[in-house]
């Protein structure tokens, strides 16, 4: 523990030094009968790092088993969602709009839903932020998910000119100027059709 304190004070000598322009996150492992054999010390050490900068910084962390409970859990998540991806798992849920003046269906909002093998059907509550922090896993699933939007639209659009499309986007989609590109084109001619 005292080399410990006395590391994190040099740490903030540094920072004093340089102005206070430079600050630290420290991860810390610690090699004890709590942790197995086949766990990587520095990797243990990464993950409490990883905690460390989410709490902002200048600030350290050990390492726990709580800490690497939770980062299984994460990885074996991703693991799935990207079977889940690979195998279509990822589908469009239709809830329908009322008008409020007559209470007749005036269109609908796509909504993203897992059909899980095992858990069922999931809310996006459970699988959202993961799709969200893995680069580009979001917009693969809005993706796939459009084509069948545009087949809904068109055989809709044929019986009810006015029905209305709602779709809902992450506000770093909307900034990603490839990704509206494309969103834009697999859209095509229904694209007025659609409210995001």
């Amino acid at each position: 523990d005292r080399s410990l304190i006395e590391f994190r004070n040099s740490l903030d000598n540094l920072s004093r030094i340089a102005h206070n322009a430079l600050t630290f996150s420290v991860g810390i492992a610690v090699n004890d009968p709590g942790i197995s054999e086949n766990q990587d010390l520095a990797r243990l050490s990464e993950l409490a790092l990883v905690q460390a900068k989410e709490k902002g910084p200048g600030t350290t962390n050990f390492f726990s088993q709580e800490l690497y409970d939770q980062f299984v859990e994460t990885r074996e998540r991703r693991r799935e969602i990207q079977f889940g991806m690979e195998n279509s798992q990822f589908v469009p849920y239709y809830m329908p709009i009322y008008d409020a003046a007559d209470l007749s269906i005036c269109g609908c909002e796509m909504l993203l839903r897992w059909e899980h093998p095992t858990r069922g059907v999931l809310e996006p509550a459970y699988f959202l932020e993961d799709l969200i922090e893995v680069d580009h896993l979001l917009s693969a699933v809005v993706f796939s998910c459009l084509d069948n939007l545009v087949e809904l639209v068109h055989r809709i659009r044929s019986l009810n000119p006015n029905f209305r499309f709602s779709i809902n986007l992450e506000n770093s989609q909307l900034m990603d100027q490839p990704f509206v590109e494309r969103f834009i084109e697999q859209l095509g001619d229904v694209l007025p059709s659609i409210t995001v």
